[in-house]
């Protein structure tokens, strides 16, 4: 139960982290290609995604919904095992990285499937 209190917490701080100072921050509700973060373009050059078919701000809070709940079962992961924090902290990207590229993965094959993807 304590784990689970953990992962709301820390999901819904980094949630609203997110909503609050980066994307209401953006002045420009749509999408710019000359500032495009480093998830964005990752799955913009991987999945060939078309912008113009997308609706941005969804987009946006797909991303950073993913992103929240990888940081909230990553600090829950590596909260509960019972070592030293230089441990926790160099297992932490070995429990990161593989769930970042999953979702990832998830989120183009979902925009894949809708048919956001450029005509070549």
């Amino acid at each position: 139960m304590k784990s689970l209190i953990i992962f709301i917490v820390i999901f819904t701080i980094s949630y609203l982290f997110y909503i609050f100072f980066v994307i209401l921050r953006k002045k420009n509700k749509k999408f710019n290609s000359k500032k495009v973060r480093v998830e964005e373009n990752f799955l913009i050059n991987k999945y060939k995604l078309d912008m113009k078919k997308i609706n941005y701000r969804k987009f946006l809070f797909l991303i950073y919904f993913c992103n929240s709940v990888i940081i909230g079962i990553t600090v829950t992961i590596i909260g509960n095992i019972d070592t030293k924090v230089l441990w926790q902290l160099l297992l932490a990207p070995l429990a990161l990285f593989p769930m970042i590229l999953i979702s990832y993965t998830l989120i183009g094959k979902y925009y894949v499937k809708k048919g956001c993807v450029k005509d070549v």
